[in-house]
């Protein structure tokens, strides 16, 4: 019998430092591992002859890993998300603390996307704090208020 399941989420930044201090604190997250990618098959799985890169995974306490890397020999710019575009990937964050991981992922360089956040109806006519942030290295973050249990 065969078993499939996520592993990880891999995000590429531009700073290593920077983010692990952004995702750490936003996630509660600790780092497991921490190296430096350098071979001959890192580079033919990448497509980038001689790369380089700095790697941290993190795990949060919520049941998943984080990988982040960093391209020390191939930097590049960053991808311009749009809600509306093909490709884009956002990244979800429930919390019964939405204010709270709201101010922190702006305190931390993010920055709101539209009028966000808003308030949304529930399937069971409550409402909930909702809204997407772009995170330094451009990655689109939603984050969403938990509604307790009726």
């Amino acid at each position: 019998m065969s078993s499939t399941s996520m592993d990880h989420i891999g995000i590429t930044v531009t700073s290593l430092e920077q983010s692990l201090e952004f995702w750490a604190k936003l996630l509660s997250a600790v780092v497991v591992d921490r190296r430096k990618l350098e071979s001959a098959e890192i580079g033919r799985m990448v497509n980038y002859d001689g790369a380089v890169i700095d790697r941290a995974l993190l795990e949060s306490p919520f049941g998943f890993s984080l990988e982040l890397l960093q391209y020390i020999s191939h930097p590049d710019g960053l991808v311009q998300p749009r809600a509306a575009r093909p490709g884009t990937v956002h990244v979800c964050i429930i919390s019964d603390e939405f204010n709270r991981i709201w101010e922190q992922a702006l305190g931390c360089g993010s920055v709101p996307v539209g009028k966000s956040p808003v308030s949304l109806p529930s399937p069971d006519g409550r409402t909930f704090k909702v809204g997407y942030v772009i995170t330094p290295d451009g990655i689109m973050l939603e984050l969403k208020e938990a509604i307790a249990p009726k």
